[in-house]
């Protein structure tokens, strides 16, 4: 097992220095919002979720009303289209409740085309699951990245409280690894993040306990990519090739226990969700199947080959 990072060794300076690289890795997917987001400067006493030991954010008090509002401000076509998406698949929910009620975990998996497609696609399910305890049962994971840039006059990190949990993952992407964040900063901010998730979950328990208190299931909502999807556009405007990211052992670790529900969102003028089979994850043979299903249904909503989505670095 490799050393933990020592965060007292960490100056205000290298702080500040690991906060911009982030935000170079995020800042260049706001464009598209029409000034929803903006860059933040780093300010730990006024947004808690850019202290760098912190990999949990508790739920924020919210109500649906509140949601509803700041969704559709975040995005008047994407937002709506879930809501309406997810009121229609009542069947399929209750199938979803059965199986939290039966204390099983449920993981979904997406794909990923902008910073916020995924909070969208977790608010419209929230809200169609019908449950009360809806925050605590609910869990998004998202890139330290999103701690770098303003929405609605905080920290974009702190509105998804709104939502549920949150937990914290150091991206590893080619701008981050080609900058000075120690590895072992990474290392240790991620393996943290996913002890808190199991510790959340309660999965923790099945390695500690010989008999696991019965509760009720919980579920994660992940870009489990963990970056953005690559999607060239062509002089139409529309996509022309898409390359998903690959998925990594640790994300592998934390879906493995429960059932996994894959998903594709399109977030475009014509907005599209599709939602596959419930299954299970706890091999990258999995992971590819999975993957690979993602691809074709992607290449359905944008009708392309399958040849035109890869995925890869």
């Amino acid at each position: 097992m490799s050393k933990e990072f020592d965060y007292s060794t960490l100056t205000y300076d290298d702080r500040e220095a690991i906060h911009n690289i982030l935000a170079e890795t995020t800042v260049k997917h706001i464009d598209r919002f029409a000034g929803l987001f903006s860059p933040m400067k780093f300010d730990p006493a006024a947004s808690p979720s850019q202290v760098l030991e912190t990999v949990h954010l508790p739920p924020a008090p919210s109500k649906f009303e509140e949601i509803h509002w700041l969704a559709d401000a975040a995005n008047p076509t994407l937002a709506p289209y879930t809501r309406e998406f997810f009121s229609k698949q009542q069947p399929f929910m209750g199938t979803i409740r059965h199986l939290l009620e039966n204390s099983v975990n449920v993981t979904n998996v997406t794909t990923h085309v902008n910073i916020a497609d995924v909070a969208h696609y977790m608010a419209g399910w929230i809200e169609a699951m019908e449950i009360e305890d809806w925050q605590e049962r609910n869990a998004l994971g998202i890139s330290r990245g999103v701690t770098t840039i303003e929405a609605f006059g905080m920290a974009a990190s702190e509105v998804v409280q709104k939502l549920g949990h949150v937990f914290l993952s150091f991206p590893r992407t080619p701008t981050t690894e080609g900058m000075k964040i120690d590895q072992q900063l990474v290392d240790t901010n991620n393996s943290r993040m996913r002890k808190e998730v199991k510790k959340w979950d309660h999965t923790d328990l099945a390695h500690r306990l010989p008999v696991i208190p019965k509760s009720k299931g919980k579920t994660k909502h992940l870009a489990w990519e963990g970056k953005t999807a690559e999607i060239e556009i062509g002089e139409q405007g529309k996509p022309e090739r898409v390359r998903l990211g690959t998925v990594s052992d640790g994300t592998i670790d934390m879906v493995r226990d429960g059932i996994v529900v894959p998903s594709v969102i399109w977030d475009g003028d014509d907005p599209e969700i599709i939602i596959g089979d419930i299954t299970r994850v706890t091999n990258r043979e999995d992971v590819n199947r999975v993957q690979n299903w993602q691809r074709l249904a992607l290449a359905h909503v944008l009708g392309l080959s399958l040849d035109a989505v890869t995925i890869g670095r």
